[in-house]
């Protein structure tokens, strides 16, 4: 059986990988700030210090749980912070609620993503 961390992904757009790459960055500049090693974020946040380096790369291999415990852990807000993290979630609830639980298949006509 294969490795989910050795899955390639074929491909990510620009904006993604800017997103990770701004994400890592954060992480870094952050830690530093605080006087942290690796190490020490690593310990905190519960993950490998191979984990966190990677986080800080910007590498798409990582899980998304790891990336946004150690933004956290370091203090990095996520969604606009807790308070607006909850509200935010609150609504997407709510809408969630008012949409179909299913979505049919559309036919198998020619996709539109022009968007």
């Amino acid at each position: 059986m294969k490795d989910n961390a050795s899955r390639v992904i074929r491909h990510l757009s620009r904006s993604t990988k800017a997103a990770l790459h701004l994400l890592g960055a954060e992480v870094s500049v952050m830690r530093k700030q605080k006087g942290w090693s690796e190490q020490e974020l690593a310990t905190r946040a519960g993950v490998s210090r191979a984990s966190l380096r990677a986080v800080e790369k910007g590498e798409a291999t990582v899980q998304v749980g790891i990336a946004f415990e150690v933004a956290i852990t370091v203090g990095l807000p996520l969604f606009g912070g807790e308070d607006a993290m909850a509200r935010q979630w609150q609504h997407e609830t709510e809408r969630l609620a008012l949409l179909p639980q299913r979505m049919r298949a559309r036919s198998a006509g020619q996709v539109n993503d022009d968007f």
